[in-house]
């Protein structure tokens, strides 16, 4: 099957949807800032999820002749209700081995993506039999280089990259290139490469096509292409807004230190997304916290405690932590 690159949706956004969702700044962002961000963001994302139904639909009309069940509807339900989502992810635990591989990908993504929140035990461990048979992520990693790198660019743009500040966000893109730096190796959907030099800050996807070759989904620039990514590449601690307020003395010691990644996850209904991508540069020894760098609201010494579990407006207060230390 041809499926158009999906990933066009972000220059489209037709798909705006508004389910209660709220529209907060990235921490010490403004609303004004990242609203729009934040819309494209969720607009790809289920517009990939759209992709999948068609995939299902597909091969539902393939293997079983007369297609009667709605799978874009199922794989796109914004219901509270689970058992939607479960009966796509049933489908494509039965086709998976039947697909080619650029199906395996969103496939692959959605599974990663819902199966870990279903509460049904045979999805979670087909995801991690899925995940399981990732590439390896090669390269031993220097945490200093990865923390040179970021304080050297945190406020700008290495030119081998693109800007993706007017593109739906830079804060994964950022923090790829820190792990980089420190000596991962690309691979998988984790890549990127310049083309040529005439959109090194992209508008729209057509420019960034033009110019820069990425997967798609690409877990590089996609801060839930990314989770997804690195969740089964690296050792993960998960904790809710409330318990690293509370817990913080404890978590701090951890095996999470410089050059590891920490991320937000949105609460989408019953599942969590990958929000925003952060990188820790350093150490608050007297509050037991964290200090890191990030892009798309330029930062080289933000706290955790402050700047997300303090937020005057309690912005974040259902949403969870994700640290990931980067082997």
């Amino acid at each position: 099957m041809n499926f158009k690159k999906s990933f066009a949706l972000f220059a489209a956004a037709t798909l705006f949807l508004n389910i209660g969702t709220h529209s907060f700044a990235y921490p010490g962002g403004s609303n004004t800032e990242m609203q729009k961000i934040e819309k494209e963001q969720f607009s790809y994302y289920r517009e990939c999820d759209r992709q999948t139904g068609l995939i299902l639909e597909e091969y539902d009309t393939l293997f079983n002749g007369v297609n009667d069940t709605d799978y874009v509807a199922l794989a796109t339900s914004m219901s509270m209700d689970k058992s939607d989502r479960i009966l796509a992810m049933d489908f494509i635990t039965q086709i998976y081995s039947d697909v080619d591989s650029n199906e395996k990908t969103y496939l692959k993504s959605y599974i990663e993506s819902y199966a870990p929140y279903s509460g049904k035990k045979e999805l979670v461990l087909f995801c991690n039999k899925l995940s399981a048979k990732r590439f390896a992520v090669r390269g031993t990693y220097s945490r200093l280089d990865a923390k040179n790198y970021a304080l050297q660019y945190y406020n700008g743009t290495n030119s081998s990259y693109p800007n993706l500040r007017y593109l739906g966000g830079d804060c994964a893109n950022f923090v790829s290139q820190c792990l980089h730096a420190g000596g991962k190796s690309m691979s998988g959907s984790w890549y990127i490469y310049k083309r040529n030099s005439s959109y090194p800050s992209p508008k729209t996807v057509k420019e960034l096509n033009s110019s820069w070759t990425v997967a798609d989904p690409s877990a590089w620039i996609s801060a839930k292409e990314f989770n997804n990514y690195w969740s089964s590449n690296s050792t993960t601690y998960t904790y809710s807004v409330q318990d690293y307020k509370e817990k913080h003395k404890d978590i701090y010691k951890e095996n999470i230190g410089i050059g590891d990644v920490v991320q937000l996850l949105k609460p989408v209904l019953w599942w969590y997304e990958g929000y925003h991508t952060m990188i820790i540069v350093g150490f608050n020894g007297v509050d037991s916290d964290f200090i890191y760098a990030a892009h798309s609201r330029d930062t080289n010494n933000s706290s955790i405690l402050k700047n997300i579990c303090d937020d005057s407006a309690n912005s974040y207060k259902n949403y969870q932590i994700e640290f990931f230390h980067i082997n």
